[in-house]
Parts: C-alpha cells; sequence; structure tokens
C-alpha cells in the first residue's frame, strides 16, 4: 500500500521514489524489485549487509537528487491524492524547513483506531513545540534538503528517535509548518522496534534521547527545556510502574531509588499523584 499511495498521487512536476531495503528476510525485497520493474521513477538502495535504520535512512537522502523529500515508511501509507501538491505549496510559501500534517491512526487490520490525531492552534511549528513532544509522523513528513545536516549518522548516532532530533535542528535554521488535513494513516504494528518495547520502555527510550539531545544543546535555553522535558518524563514513569505494578522488579526499585535522589521534586509529585489516587478508590469503595 505504500508504494502504490505515492504512486497515485496527482502532480505534475516529476518525482523519484527511492526505497531503502536493509535486507529484509521477507519478501519486501523482491516485492520492490517488481514494483521497479513496472515503474522508472522507482530506485532500489539494498545494502550488502544489514545497516541499521539510521545508515539506510541516510542513504536514502544521500542517494535522492530533489530538493524536497516526502518521508514513508513501509508499515504506513498516503490517503490524500493531492499530498504531495498540497504540502509543496505549503512549504514553498512560507519557505519553512518541513511540513507535517494530520494523520489517522489505523491497527494492524487496518480497523481506525483514530481520526484526527493532531491537536494545534497554530499552523507554524517552533523548536520549543518539537522539544515539548510535538513529534509529527514521519508519513505526514515533507523536508527542504536546504537544512538537513550534512552527515546524519554522526549527528544522530546514538539516538533512537531521529525524527525528533532532525526536526529540532532544522527548526532552529527555520520552522516548520502544520497543515489540517489529513494526508496520511500511522499502522500501529505491535512488532514494530519503537511500539514492541510497551509503554516504559518506550518513555526510557524518549527520556535517553532527550537527555542525549541536551548534552550536545549549544543554546542555554534549549538545554533547560529539555530537561524539564526529560524531568516529566520520570513523573510519566514512575505512574506507569505504579499503573502496572512494576515496582516488584528488582531493576525497577533501583530505578525508583535513583529518580527519588536525582530527581525528587518529580519523584513527590508523582507520590502525591499516586497516593491520591489510591485514596480516591478507597473512599469510592467506602460509599
Amino acid at each position: 500500500m505504500a508504494i502504490e499511495s505515492v504512486i497515485a498521487q496527482n502532480i505534475e512536476e516529476e518525482y523519484e521514489i527511492i526505497i531503502g531495503v536493509d535486507v529484509s528476510d521477507d519478501l519486501t525485497a523482491h516485492i520492490c524489485q517488481e514494483y521497479a520493474a513496472k515503474y522508472e521513477q522507482i530506485r532500489i538502495v539494498s545494502p550488502a549487509q544489514r545497516i541499521g535504520a539510521l545508515r539506510n535512512f541516510s542513504s536514502v537522502i544521500n542517494e535522492s537528487i530533489g530538493r524536497y523529500l516526502f518521508l514513508l515508511e513501509g508499515d504506513d501509507y498516503w490517503i490524500a491524492v493531492d499530498k504531495m501538491k498540497v504540502q509543496l505549496e505549503a512549504i514553498k510559501e512560507g519557505a519553512y524547513s518541513f511540513c507535517c500534517s494530520e494523520y489517522k491512526t489505523v491497527s494492524e487490520q487496518n480497523t481506525v483506531i483514530k481520526e484526527n490525531t493532531v491537536e494545534r492552534e497554530s499552523h507554524i511549528v517552533t523548536t520549543d513545540d518539537i522539544i515539548n513532544n510535538f513529534i509529527p509522523r514521519t508519513a505526514t513528513l515533507l523536508l527542504d534538503r536546504k537544512y538537513i545536516p550534512k552527515n546524519i549518522v554522526s549527528c544522530y548516532k546514538g539516538i533512537v528517535g531521529v525524527d525528533r532530533a532532525l526536526l529540532l535542528d532544522m527548526s532552529k535554521q527555520k520552522e516548520g509548518v502544520f497543515i489540517d488535513k489529513s494526508t496520511a494513516v500511522y499502522r500501529i504494528n505491535s512488532g514494530g522496534t519503537f511500539t514492541s518495547r510497551g509503554k516504559l520502555g518506550k518513555l526510557i527510550v524518549m527520556k535517553s534521547d532527550c537527555d542525549t539531545l541536551a548534552r550536545r544543546e549549544t543554546d542555554d535555553r534549549y538545554r533547560r527545556l529539555l530537561g524539564k522535558v526529560s524531568h516529566r518524563y520520570v513523573f510519566k514513569m514512575m505512574l506507569v510502574i505504579y499503573n502496572e505494578k512494576l515496582y516488584k522488579v528488582k531493576e525497577t526499585r533501583a530505578f525508583l531509588g535513583r529518580a527519588a535522589i536525582q530527581h525528587p521534586i518529580m519523584f513527590l509529585l508523582a507520590l502525591y499523584k499516586i497516593i491520591g489516587s489510591r485514596m480516591k478508590r478507597a473512599l469510592n469503595i467506602k460509599m
């Protein structure tokens, strides 16, 4: 569906489709080759050995020749046949660094879970927005190559959420723009590298990325803002640990001990919320 949704685009400008196949264990490579044989605008980038998501992403960008780059992962697909046209007009109008849009979320069986996922008051996307967890879905993104770092691999080594780090760097140079039109579908994949981590695992990764970005940040204001977001992740992690009864695990208890020392305010706020929640339930039971 991903490839076909791109081919179906109603646009006059010429474009190329570059597919990065990182040594697939299934029929992905074969299917992509069949499409490439049928459509001349498709090119396949396939390394001899597995190189990982970051290097695969970098190789696809380096292989492309156009200024504007639309992103799309294999599990997702576009639903607006004028996606390219509308987003190109939007990004060019304000010379923005990137363009993103509304999207739909579906299950692995393509059952719609949520129609409109994004809630925004402004169409302008700033660095503050990205730091404060406005992270557009990859399937909605259009990037201006002019604002992309030259060496993606060295820039984002050790970071799992490359989208966020990349958009953070791009937005420092020029804001992005959001369009209130559902152009793509994000399909939840239970076996995905991020989704399969569970609630706590995802929060751990996001906090780790946030801390890494803060350490490399040269702007004091952004560094402080990233630090605040990191503290909020600790708060959310503690609530997940309590709600899912993970405090019985030895490693989790060790984390709680460190959190009490390193993040005392967030620890006390989470404890206050947890105690308040338990007291409320106890009162309801008595009543």
